[in-house]
């Protein structure tokens, strides 16, 4: 390649050429530099990096799961952008584009190939209702009668596949996009709204209503960071989401 033997036998050693010295002093700098990049790979500085990292989860899960940990994140990495999206649809299709980097939500059974998850926190269900309602210790056969209140998608989903195939199918009224809506309108009225317990237990504070355990006996509801095989190794996002299970499972 160098069209020069670059080292010659001198005596019993082996000694660089006029070539040799030459290429050498260029090469000190580009190997220096080589390993710069190599090395930069092996840390991440929070506090240093400054670029946007998009989180699809729906109100529910960011209030149960990512309130405390990105008021954390703010503070040891204030330069970071968070772009954060209730809107959970096509999910899968928009991490596969990059549209966004990760999904927090229940997920399905089995993954596709290309995708990884962690669980993050598993919640039984509760039934919350206003103050005023007193409902305390309901049967199934009351649960079935009553007029409910859903959150549409995700984990109510789940939630209505359970029930059917305990044969309990809800009388529903109302159908709200997330949960402050949903807990300040059935604060007011009889419905009943079934949800998981951290986000029952988050809406009780905030209005007039009460939380009582679900009568009738449903698997917890899992909620997952689900992000795409490309990711796996991306400094920034895989320090994000060592702090979104470190922050849950604290």
């Amino acid at each position: 390649m160098f069209r020069d033997q670059l080292l010659v036998r001198s005596g019993n050693e082996m000694v660089p050429t006029r070539r040799a010295i030459e290429l050498s002093n260029d090469l000190t700098d580009t190997l220096r530099r080589i390993r710069e990049i190599v090395d930069s790979g092996e840390r991440f500085e929070p506090s240093e990096f400054d670029g946007t990292i998009s989180i699809a989860a729906t109100e529910g899960a960011t209030i149960a799961v990512l309130g405390d940990v990105l008021s954390k994140i703010a503070t040891v990495a204030p330069r970071i952008r968070i772009r954060l999206s209730n809107d959970v649809e096509d999910a899968y299709v928009r991490m596969r584009s990059g549209d966004i980097d990760m999904l927090v939500d229940t997920a399905p059974s089995s993954l596709p190939a290309d995708f990884r998850q962690h669980s993050l926190l598993s919640n039984g269900l509760v039934c919350v209702t206003s103050t005023a309602a007193g409902r305390g210790d309901l049967t199934h056969r009351d649960y079935s009668e009553l007029s409910h209140a859903i959150i549409s998608g995700g984990t109510n989903d789940d939630i209505s596949r359970q029930l059917l195939l305990r044969g309990v199918n809800r009388r529903v009224m109302w159908e709200f996009p997330g949960l402050i809506s949903a807990a300040s309108i059935v604060s007011c009225t009889n419905l009943v709204l079934t949800v998981p317990e951290a986000l029952g237990l988050k809406a009780e504070p905030l209005f007039p209503l009460t939380v009582f355990p679900m009568p009738i006996s449903v698997p917890p509801v899992t909620l997952t960071l689900v992000w795409h095989a490309r990711h796996q190794g991306d400094r920034a996002q895989s320090w994000l989401r060592d702090q979104i299970v470190a922050g849950i499972i604290r």
